[in-house]
């Protein structure tokens, strides 16, 4: 398991990030994980959180929305795997400072 996430100086997290290996696919460790660093994340003032998704990749997708995030666009040729050009979604999670 790995999980990382990209704070700018606008305390923004650009980019939040996770993989898991296959044998630990669909027993919601990704979701409990992603909703925890959203969590921190949040108690550290950031207030708006993205994380990116390869095109066609719809379980993670649905880690991202079950974590609170909404998908906003996609994103052309934004990733290149093994050579090769691929689309990506991007998904936001916004904190309200009401909430903070």
């Amino acid at each position: 398991m790995q999980l990382d996430a990209e704070i700018n100086g606008d305390d923004v997290a650009t980019n939040i990030g996770y993989l898991f290996f296959l044998p630990f696919w669909n027993q919601g460790y990704a979701t409990e994980a992603v909703r925890a660093v959203a969590s921190h994340l949040e108690l550290l003032g950031i207030a708006e959180q993205r994380a990116f998704v390869t095109l066609g990749n719809d379980a993670s997708e649905r880690v991202l929305v079950k974590a609170g995030f909404v998908r906003t666009r996609v994103i052309a040729d934004n990733d290149t795997i093994r050579g090769e050009k691929y689309d990506d979604v991007e998904y936001v999670r916004k904190v309200s400072s009401a909430s903070m």
